[in-house]
């Protein structure tokens, strides 16, 4: 017998059990499991601390659950829906509370194999993090400030895989257009609600942005067609 407390699974006798299964669907970026448990929910979710005026003037501080998931029913059944960075962590607590996890549906098209031609008007190329991009569906990349420009390695996925448009999403307008000024002479650029013309451009996308308020902005790059 195995009863169900949360996600975690109980075994009531020495029976050797299979373990139950939990389903992950995939649609983009999107993802919705089931089933729907109380490990998970408090899983997913984060605080928002918020001030609240009292009568005497004093303004305590209390911390308010922010749920990042959306209860939704699949196939008449309760679930949760989530975005796609959390299916490692919902993944990994569904393991270690004794589920196998069954993925149904794929979130991406696989990038084929990078044109190491076009790589070489660049000095310097990473080969390990070319092989990293095409092979995980979006990544954390650590590196150091006073070694590596983010914007080479900007340059290596653009020039490698030049039929991409690239969003490179910044929290100020002048950061965007920084990134504008420093990519190579080859990309398309545009940010801010301007548009780079640059010699050798194939296209030129527009962002959306406001200037006087500090909001998330885009710089959105191609890479010519042209070698």
């Amino acid at each position: 017998m195995i009863f169900e407390r949360s996600c975690t699974v109980k075994q009531a006798t020495n029976k050797i059990v299979n373990p139950p299964a939990a389903q992950i669907f995939r649609a983009g970026q999107a993802r919705e499991m089931r089933p729907a448990c109380d490990s998970l929910r408090r899983a997913l979710q984060t605080r928002a601390h918020v001030a609240h005026l009292q009568a005497d003037r004093t303004l305590p501080v209390h911390a308010v659950p922010i749920p990042l998931f959306q209860e939704v029913e699949i196939a008449g059944k309760p679930g949760l829906a989530y975005g796609a960075g959390w299916e490692p962590i919902v993944q990994r607590l569904l393991r270690a509370e004794g589920f196998t996890v069954e993925t149904i549906g794929t979130s991406r098209s696989p990038l084929d194999a990078p044109e190491p031609d076009r790589l070489q008007r660049l000095a310097v190329v990473d080969p390990e993090f070319l092989q990293y991009v095409p092979q995980q569906e979006r990544g954390l990349i650590r590196y150091r400030a006073d070694h590596v420009d983010p914007i080479h390695l900007l340059a290596q996925i653009a020039l490698a895989w030049p039929s991409l448009k690239i969003a490179v999403v910044v929290s100020r307008i002048h950061e965007s257009r920084h990134v504008r000024d420093r990519s190579p002479s080859s990309f398309t650029c545009a940010t801010g609600g301007r548009s780079a013309s640059v010699p050798g451009a194939s296209s030129c996308l527009t962002s959306v942005g406001q200037p006087s308020r500090r909001l998330p902005t885009a710089t959105i790059c191609s890479a010519s067609s042209t070698s």
